[in-house]
């Protein structure tokens, strides 16, 4: 019974540490795509 029950809290934690893994990552990817969107609105606006 104890056995499962940590291997339930480990399933449970590992999407948790891995998103804390990819948070960075995925912070720098966030800033690209704001600045991608900003760059083709400039230029749409130019046009």
């Amino acid at each position: 019974m104890y056995h499962l029950s940590t291997e339930a809290a480990r399933a449970n934690l590992e999407p948790a540490i891995m998103l804390v893994r990819n948070r960075e990552q995925d912070k720098l990817y966030f800033i690209s795509v704001i600045i991608w969107m900003n760059k083709s609105s400039f230029t749409h606006l130019i046009k």
